[in-house]
């Protein structure tokens, strides 16, 4: 069952496996639950990202390419800090989202 809560963390086709071939296992659920919520902090902060770009001047474009590496890097984080519990059979909730994933009907 590690493996598959591992796998919860592998944005789209990753969540079903564990919704699905684990549906009694509270560690799989968990995780599963966790790995969606980051995916779709990660969707919303780009799509953030991408209104503020189109909403100011072409010379600070910067400031778009900022927003958008730095959502990319919390993600990439976010989804190791839950594999690594995943890995160690932890049910540790993921910073930021974590509180918000506890609340989703599975």
């Amino acid at each position: 069952m590690r493996i598959l809560a591992i796998f919860a963390y592998f944005p789209a086709i990753g969540w079903f496996f564990p919704m699905f071939l684990a549906a009694k296992n509270s560690l799989c659920q968990y995780h599963a639950k966790q790995g969606f919520t980051a995916f779709v902090f990660f969707t919303l902060c780009s799509a953030v990202s991408w209104l503020v770009s189109h909403s100011i001047p072409d010379f600070m474009r910067f400031f778009e390419l900022s927003l958008y590496g730095a959502s990319i890097i919390l993600y990439v984080m976010l989804l190791a800090w839950g594999i690594m519990a995943a890995a160690r059979n932890l049910e540790k909730p993921l910073p930021i989202v974590g509180k918000r994933a506890a609340n989703l009907p599975l």
